[in-house]
């Protein structure tokens, strides 16, 4: 049996929405490009330049209702 992709999504904002493409340049040991590139960090995160930060630095987008 042959694997195949069905779709590929990204989340360029982290946890805030995603898009689906339609094609991506792949190449091996490289994260998808402009996947959770960007993040939005809220007034009481602790931050250090260059490091990783966890999840919980960040806003999250929730859906209601």
């Amino acid at each position: 049996m042959t694997p195949r992709l069905a779709q590929i999504w990204r989340h360029p904002i982290k946890a805030h929405g995603r898009e689906r493409l339609d094609a991506a340049m792949l190449e091996p040991g490289q994260t998808l490009p402009w996947d959770r590139h960007w993040a939005v960090a809220h007034e009481a995160a602790h931050l250090a330049e260059g490091a990783w930060s966890p999840c919980a630095n960040f806003s999250r987008a929730a859906k209601t209702g």
